[in-house]
């Protein structure tokens, strides 16, 4: 494999870790802006559906690592990706769907 398809694959995971940790920053900042809780925080569309997104961004990156990059790896590695990687992506549809109907900082059960 070419060494600039490897840094492009890895770059994924690298983009959406990076995303995850300004993500993690933009709900630091709201929070103190807005006077909520980390609880409140926790159940609102606009800090849920970017940290989802993060972390299938993040795992989408994993996978393409395992499945394309690690040669001995284990079996089972790609498939529990692959779940995680469907569990946050549906979770960021139905969270900016949620978000679109309800409004972004209504929270999204109580």
């Amino acid at each position: 494999m070419h060494p600039l398809q490897g840094l492009l694959i890895n770059g994924v995971w690298v983009f959406g870790l990076a995303a995850l940790f300004a993500t993690c920053s933009y709900m630091s900042w709201l929070r103190r802006e807005r006077g909520w809780s980390i609880r409140q925080l926790a159940c609102l569309p606009v800090a849920l559906t970017p940290f989802y997104l993060s972390l299938t961004i993040f795992c989408v990156g994993l996978l393409l690592t395992e499945s394309l990059l690690v040669v001995d790896g284990d079996w089972w590695r790609p498939y529990l990706l692959l779940l995680f990687v469907l569990y946050f992506s549906i979770q960021t549809i139905l969270l900016a769907q949620t978000g679109r109907k309800k409004g972004w900082e209504k929270p999204v059960a109580k």
